[in-house]
């Protein structure tokens, strides 16, 4: 994203947040040959047009916002934080066909892989996360995500959706799990229709 101007970086942020595109789709637009819907960006900056590429831009943005959603419709992005390959693999092969997948071996991977897609605005919608792990555990890991979340000034809504799928079927454990901020619990051995399920319970998957 280096090689888009500093007020396009800028003023663009909301909307690079709220849509979920990347800066490389937007490169280009310094490109005075460079056209949008059929529209040569050197044309737009002529004065007796009365509009400034940003403004330009600007007006195109629920548009944009409409082709996001149409082209990336019931894709979600996930990640799964699990120490046990196996079930790592499980949960890939159940998810993979509603979204893209990607895997943390524990805890401690998985809050500093969340922590640095947060950081380049690409939120995950859903994080499905096991609680008995080496180096930090998915009660500690969690707690992690959610004071990052608020501490950026997240609303609720706004907030990543955190499934614990773990082989602890206890009912202290389930109300840790709640307490800490979780949205769903499934128990291991993974069975996909449960897991699908909660997913449906969350909205994330019709």
């Amino acid at each position: 994203h280096d090689a888009l101007p500093i007020w396009l970086n800028r003023d663009f942020s909301t909307f690079i947040l709220e849509t979920g595109w990347k800066y490389s789709h937007l490169t280009k637009i310094d490109n005075p040959n460079y056209t949008i819907f059929g529209l040569r960006l050197a044309d737009l900056n002529k004065k007796n047009m009365g509009i400034t590429i940003l403004g330009f831009l600007k007006q195109l943005t629920p548009t944009l916002i409409k082709l996001h959603h149409l082209v990336n419709k019931n894709k979600i992005k996930i990640l799964i934080v699990d120490d046990d390959p196996v079930s790592a693999i499980i949960l890939k092969k159940i998810l993979s066909p509603y979204g893209t997948c990607d895997i943390a071996k524990n805890g401690q991977e998985g809050v500093e892989t969340f922590t640095k897609t947060f950081h380049e605005n690409s939120h995950y919608d859903l994080i499905c996360l096991d609680i008995m792990m080496p180096r930090m555990d998915g009660y500690e890991a969690l707690a992690e995500i959610r004071l990052m979340e608020l501490e950026h000034g997240l609303s609720l809504q706004n907030l990543v959706k955190v499934v614990m799928v773990t082989a602890l079927d206890a009912k202290e454990n389930i109300i840790r799990a709640f307490n800490e901020g979780c949205e769903g619990y499934v128990t291991k051995p993974i069975i996909k229709n449960n897991l699908l399920s909660e997913l449906r319970k969350l909205g994330l998957i019709s």
